[in-house]
């Protein structure tokens, strides 16, 4: 009887033991459960506010393109333009140096010493001796035979890649000279008030006006006869370029951040700041690009027709404005009488 009850105690004990750690185990999953929650919640603040700082930068880069455009010179560097690249050099990789030419010395049969010399009295020996030395003379001669017509090819090889050099060589500096030979007369046109040269000048520098990717570069001048006014036309970036989410929030359920879209109004605000922007950049390049020229009838449209602005400026009255000062660029446009369409 003693017995059993023995037993039942061990019995007991090792159910509270089992429990016990059953019980602990439970306790951990749920801690590793709640670090798995807060860890992931961290993760998902992390990448909301990552992802918020790119879009910040989006949105500064944007409203500081006015302020980044300053900081270049509008003054045109013809000589910025200028082609003064070198012809590629003459490779002729492993033709450059000659076959080496065989030598005897590399081809004769070693001479006799020590037990080798005292075979030289023994029959036939001598014999044996010329069959090598003879043996040797032929590969010699067919060694000197080979590199002869090595040779031979590979000079071969080297006038072909001169000839070709020189035909590109020659071509290069074709280019380079119609090249600036091109630039050299659109140079001397716009000095000499050519209406063409000068409105081709105006087009381009717009083209090549730094603007961030995506925005459009189409443009096109047309100059009066004496090219002292100039009537261009340009294409301007679409509400597309204002990016429509603001911020990111940390989602409580999901792994991808909730977004914060910007409200049309803001989009209508940020974009129109962005038209302002970029027409005033272009108006400084033009008056920049070009001292002699007094008048600019400017029209912008989107691609999509969703904007049009026209303004007439002249040189005086774009001086005065002061952009280094400018802090609303709409307002700056306003004052040069420009006229916004939606």
């Amino acid at each position: 009887m003693a017995r059993v009850q023995a037993g039942g105690g061990d019995d007991r004990a090792r159910r509270e033991r089992d429990g016990q750690r059953q019980r602990s185990l439970e306790a951990a999953f749920r801690r590793t459960q709640q670090e798995i929650v807060h860890l992931r919640g961290r993760l998902r603040r992390a990448d909301a506010e990552a992802r918020t700082l790119r879009a910040e930068r989006g949105t500064i880069e944007l409203e500081q393109l006015l302020l980044r455009g300053l900081r270049r010179d509008p003054a045109f560097d013809w000589d910025r333009y200028q082609r003064r690249d070198e012809p590629e050099a003459l490779d002729l990789g492993a033709d450059a140096e000659p076959l080496p030419v065989p030598v005897w010395a590399a081809f004769a049969p070693e001479e006799a010493g020590g037990v080798d010399t005292l075979l030289t009295a023994l029959p036939g020996t001598d014999r044996i001796r010329r069959r090598r030395t003879s043996t040797a003379r032929r590969r010699f001669e067919q060694a000197r035979f080979d590199h002869e017509r090595g040779e031979i090819a590979r000079r071969e090889r080297v006038r072909e890649r001169e000839v070709a050099h020189r035909e590109r060589v020659a071509e290069h500096l074709r280019a380079v000279e119609e090249h600036n030979r091109g630039w050299r007369e659109l140079r001397e046109g716009v000095h000499a008030r050519d209406p063409g040269c000068v409105a081709r000048l105006l087009g381009f520098v717009l083209r090549e006006l730094p603007l961030p990717a995506g925005f459009p570069r189409a443009a096109e001048a047309d100059c009066s006869p004496d090219a002292e006014e100039a009537t261009v036309r340009v294409e301007l970036p679409t509400a597309a370029v204002v990016p429509p989410v603001l911020a990111y929030t940390a989602s409580a359920d999901l792994d991808e951040p909730d977004k914060v879209r910007r409200s049309a109004a803001q989009v209508r605000a940020l974009h129109r700041s962005v038209l302002a922007q970029v027409v005033l950049l272009q108006l400084r390049e033009l008056f920049g690009a070009d001292p002699g020229l007094r008048l600019v009838r400017f029209s912008g449209r989107t691609g999509d027709g969703a904007e049009v602005l026209g303004v007439e400026v002249d040189r005086e009255s774009f001086d005065r404005l002061g952009l280094g000062v400018v802090v609303d660029p709409d307002a700056g446009l306003r004052l040069l009488g420009a006229a916004f369409e939606s």
